[in-house]
């Protein structure tokens, strides 16, 4: 597998491998646990349109045979090759009440989800582009920072923060890709000045009218795919659906669609993401065509960020603190939190064959700050949620590639809740973040735990890993 940029601010083309942490159990009280084995010298393989040269191990005695890793689908060469065709959005049905909503509606809002991915924010400014090129007045909302990569879709500033909508009013709300009601955050104060509330999400968990603080009725509407990739599938076929008209309206194709392709593209990985079904990249092929785009574009707005790499070599432990020429204080600052093993912790539980189990890292708000601050030394427009990237990029993907069933990442932050981003073969990243209160799809998952402390939600994660029989 050829190695190749990530996506969402990784700093180079190639990431060296990632050092075991060196957690101090006595400091934290924390039981002792088997931290990661040094990874083989080199660069880490990472997600790249080639498909896997070799399988990966078998995975005896954790999850079936049907759901073991297969090889990454070539999404460079299957947008190149005319035998693989393009299939049209238009055929998906749509549900006619939403299409109705937005026929009807001058005024609408649209609302995406906390620690906002591509998917989320992709979809959002794709439908709300779509809708003002029909003459609607329309509102983003989504209630948090956005990562670097996906400020560069953003050319307009159309997302805005809660608190600055507050007063307005609409004919229509329209929910992307929330997965639950709670991560929408204090755009849900918006909602009681909506007329109406639509859903469109493809996750697996289910929306009801009290999660949104409506009553059933015409008033409450939900579009639920959760065998669909990306939201921004369905948002592409809400486009196609109502192409008609926006050709009619002079809408320009690709800045509708560049939106929802980032997010289709983000979403199912590039093609590097297990469980996505190959038969989707062909209606990615039908937006890339409709847009009159293509994945190099794509990837040079991804690529118009990149994180500091000072950052990256820290968050992924190939640079030590003392070498990384900080200033002393800050040094001396990240120093303390190590010792005291509130920095990057890694773990590596192992099945009772002896082959991979749980893979784990953990990082906690303060030493997350302190990078964010060693960022902003270079780059002042860092936000916070931009250091996580190499702990999603690096870690969580390392973990996978290296084999281990379920891969999860933990970090507290600054609103005193615990995020679990959670990978896996088969369906336990799902059935684990459901047992934390969060939900997902099966293979890639999470949840956020409110008032909770990142010790003891690894606890609960390495024993349901125990329970499961997915580590010894």
């Amino acid at each position: 597998m050829s190695s190749i940029r990530i996506p969402d601010g990784s700093p180079s083309s190639t990431v060296a491998a990632i050092a075991p942490s060196a957690p101090d159990a006595e400091s934290t009280g924390a039981p002792v646990l088997t931290p990661m084995p040094p990874l083989p010298p080199g660069p880490i393989a990472l997600p790249s349109s080639q498909p896997a040269a070799t399988s990966p191990p078998a995975l005896v005695g954790r999850v079936p045979p049907q759901t073991t890793a297969a090889p990454k689908f070539n999404l460079a060469a299957a947008m190149d090759d005319d035998a693989f065709t393009s299939r049209d959005l238009g055929a998906l049905a749509v549900p006619p009440d939403l299409l109705a909503a937005f026929g009807s509606a001058s005024r609408v809002l649209i609302i995406g989800h906390i620690m906002p991915d591509g998917d989320d924010v992709g979809s959002a400014l794709a439908l709300a582009r779509a809708l003002r090129a029909l003459g609607k007045q329309v509102d983003v909302c989504i209630d948090d920072d956005i990562p670097g990569s996906f400020r560069a879709v953003d050319t307009d500033h159309e997302l805005q923060r809660a608190a600055a909508l507050q007063g307005g009013s609409w004919d229509l709300a329209v929910v992307v890709d929330p997965g639950s009601a709670e991560r929408i955050r204090d755009a849900a104060k918006l909602l009681p000045s909506a007329a109406a509330v639509a859903v469109i999400d493809h996750h697996l968990n289910p929306h009801t009218p009290a999660d949104y603080g409506r009553v059933a009725g015409p008033e409450f509407m939900t579009w639920l795919e959760p065998g669909f990739p990306a939201a921004a599938m369905m948002i592409g076929a809400i486009l196609s659906k109502l192409d008609p008209a926006l050709s009619a309206a002079g809408a320009d194709p690709e800045k509708l669609y560049l939106p929802a392709l980032i997010g289709f593209c983000t979403d199912t990985g590039w093609g590097y993401y297990q469980g996505i079904d190959p038969e989707d990249f062909r209606y990615f092929k039908f937006m890339l065509e409709r847009g009159g785009t293509t994945l190099k574009a794509l990837q040079a707005v991804m690529d118009s960020f990149e994180l500091p790499k000072r950052v990256w070599a820290l968050a992924t432990q190939t640079m030590t603190i003392q070498s990384s020429k900080l200033p002393p204080a800050l040094e001396a600052e990240l120093l303390a939190l190590d010792a005291r093993g509130q920095g990057v912790r890694t773990f590596s539980e192992k099945h009772t064959d002896g082959a991979p189990g749980l893979a784990m890292v953990t990082v906690t708000a303060a030493y997350l700050d302190g990078l964010l601050r060693v960022g902003q030394l270079e780059d002042p427009t860092l936000v916070g949620i931009d250091v996580i990237a190499p702990f999603k990029y690096g870690h969580l993907r390392q973990m996978q590639e290296l084999g281990n069933p379920l891969a999860a990442l933990l970090f507290s932050n600054a609103r005193g809740e615990v995020v679990a981003e959670l990978r896996s073969v088969g369906d336990a990243a799902f059935r684990l973040a459901k047992s934390l209160g969060g939900g997902g799809h099966d293979q890639a998952a999470g949840a956020t735990l409110e008032g909770a402390a990142l010790d003891v939600v690894r606890d609960r994660v390495l024993a349901w890993a125990k329970a499961d029989g997915i580590t010894a």
